[in-house]
């Protein structure tokens, strides 16, 4: 279960994403591409082809260019970061960095999770757990994976069969009053990627804010 991903440096997908942000909804259709070690980038276009928004995480920072409003928020994703006075456009859209993490599942060290009755598995970093995954014992698929420094969640539900291996066909992630939801198709593994992909290059009249 923890080597599931082991070979996959890369993926894309066309994606259907809904926002629940103290109650508040938003939803849009999209492309999405996640690359080790540390790179998402995640377009999202209204009824009428209109690129809405545009979300670029590399290089240890997160910025999101919102096209119809002319302007882009930028933060560093350091923990300390994660907190109320970042944007909560940014701290919805931080949670798709923890895409990239299950990508590099599989150069972790791990134990069982001996203390729970469901099955599950911990992630550790220098002996010290910080990732729990739940996992279907008959198909060894995760069904819910826990971040423990950060209290966030991500659940995984609709497994389809792809080439190689299965792929959630749903995923959940919550952290505290945020939700988001991506409904994933057409998963492509290792495709060839133009480096121009995260690169993100915005117009001279777009007003950049670093909180």
């Amino acid at each position: 279960m923890v080597t599931r991903l082991a070979g996959v440096d890369a993926f894309n997908a066309e994606i259907g994403i809904t926002f629940t942000m103290n109650g508040e909804e938003r939803s849009a259709s999209g492309a999405l591409v996640v690359a080790r070690p540390d790179r998402v980038r995640m377009r999202c276009w209204g009824p009428l082809g209109v690129t809405v928004m545009d979300l670029l995480v590399a290089d240890g920072r997160a910025t999101l260019y919102l096209p119809q409003e002319q302007r882009a928020l930028s933060v560093p994703l350091r923990d300390g970061d994660r907190g109320a006075d970042v944007p909560r456009q940014i701290r919805a859209l931080m949670l798709m960095d923890l895409l990239i993490d299950e990508l590099r599942t599989a150069d972790r060290d791990w134990r069982r999770d001996q203390a729970q009755d469901e099955a599950a598995v911990l992630l550790l970093d220098a002996g010290t757990p910080v990732t729990r995954i739940v996992y279907d014992p008959a198909t060894l698929l995760p069904i819910r994976r826990e971040d423990l420094r950060r209290g966030a969640r991500v659940e995984y539900a609709d497994y389809r069969e792809g080439v190689h291996r299965f792929w959630p066909g749903t995923i959940t992630v919550t952290e505290g009053a945020i939700t988001v939801v991506v409904t994933v198709e057409d998963v492509v593994e290792n495709p060839e990627l133009n480096p121009a992909v995260f690169v993100m290059d915005l117009p001279e009249d777009t007003v950049v804010e670093r909180p």
